[in-house]
């Protein structure tokens, strides 16, 4: 099944208007990418521009979107999409806060997964320049 042609609700347990992340592009074990087209009347919109913190929910709506898709499509998986709270933030980096309607690409690269957390490291990308970027752990419930 192609990401990009399953809806996201169905892949991660954010509802809007907490949705943070429009399409899922790829997802393997490895690497996730999505998309999304930042709303100019979003939560984490001020003075027209996405705050650091609506960059952090974008990153870890990426890192579930990928647990969410691997739950219903990978091998193995439990056939339920489950509810994560971010664990930590390491090397949290955010260089320049993009403007509403402005297309992010949303990369997560898998360091190490072991049970019920993940740790990946993530960034995002506005117009072809990497923006914001950290480590993350995500935890599920």
């Amino acid at each position: 099944m192609q990401p990009n042609l399953i809806p996201i609700e169905t892949l991660i347990p954010q509802r809007p208007p907490m949705v943070m992340v429009d399409s899922l592009l790829h997802c393997d074990r490895q690497l996730t990418q999505t998309s999304y087209t930042i709303a100019p009347d979003g939560l984490f919109i001020s003075n027209n521009k996405l705050s650091a913190s609506g960059l952090i929910e974008n990153m870890a709506q990426t890192t579930a979107a990928r647990m969410g898709y691997l739950a219903l499509h990978g091998s193995g998986g439990t056939g339920a999409v489950r509810v994560g709270v971010i664990g930590a933030i390491k090397r949290l980096s955010v260089e320049a806060p993009p403007d509403a309607g402005n297309v992010l690409i949303t990369s997560v690269d898998l360091i190490e997964e072991l049970g019920d957390m993940i740790l990946v490291k993530a960034k995002v990308e506005c117009k072809g320049q990497i923006i914001a970027s950290c480590e993350m752990i995500v935890s599920l419930l």
